[in-house]
């Protein structure tokens, strides 16, 4: 069941909010994050959107209480049916933020221990350009064998050499004399 699904099938409420509540939060939007099949999914709610759920949801919702964006979270996330975390669009980049970081970090020390490299040195980033060109060559065997090509295959790869780009970014963003001597050092 997705959380559309679930909004959709809360019953209506009979009070109607008071015309204050959308005056209150004009530029309101939040992002509802529950737990999918496949890891986190997300919805993105303006303040219409949160106004409706609400309004739909099963609870009485006391209008009058609501008076900061907390109180329009804990108000949202009691009308949910299934458990859902509620951010503050700042709040959800910080945490997606958070999430990209430790998956890069994640990514620079496998590749380190493979390399037998530490992750601040041009030997780290030539380990990530050999990195990225096995890959390739991993994507062009795939589809070389002769075999249908397994797509969850070709798509891990493709998603491992993206996340090595990203990783890339960010050090020649971040470490701009480290990503200079190694271009140098390449040419």
């Amino acid at each position: 069941m997705t959380i559309e699904d679930a909004v959709h099938i809360m019953l209506p409420q009979v009070a109607d909010p008071p015309a204050g509540f959308r005056a209150r939060f004009p530029c309101l939007s939040l992002i509802v994050e529950w737990d999918g099949r496949d890891g986190p999914e997300t919805l993105r709610r303006d303040v219409a959107q949160i106004n409706r759920d609400l309004l739909h949801s099963t609870l009485s919702v006391d209008w009058l209480a609501i008076q900061t964006v907390g109180d329009v979270k804990a108000a949202l996330h009691d009308a949910y049916p299934i458990p859902v975390r509620i951010y503050t669009e700042e709040e959800y980049e910080e945490i997606k933020w958070g999430r990209e970081r430790e998956a890069l970090e994640e990514l620079a020390v496998s590749i380190a221990r493979k390399y037998a490299c530490t992750v601040n040195t041009e030997r780290f980033l030539a380990a990530c350009n050999t990195e990225i060109a096995n890959i390739r060559d991993t994507r062009l065997q795939i589809r070389r064998s002769g075999d249908p090509p397994i797509l969850l295959d070709i798509h891990a790869c493709t998603e491992k050499e993206i996340q090595i780009q990203r990783l890339l970014c960010w050090i020649e963003q971040n470490l701009p004399l480290l990503f200079a001597r190694w271009e140098e050092a390449a040419r």
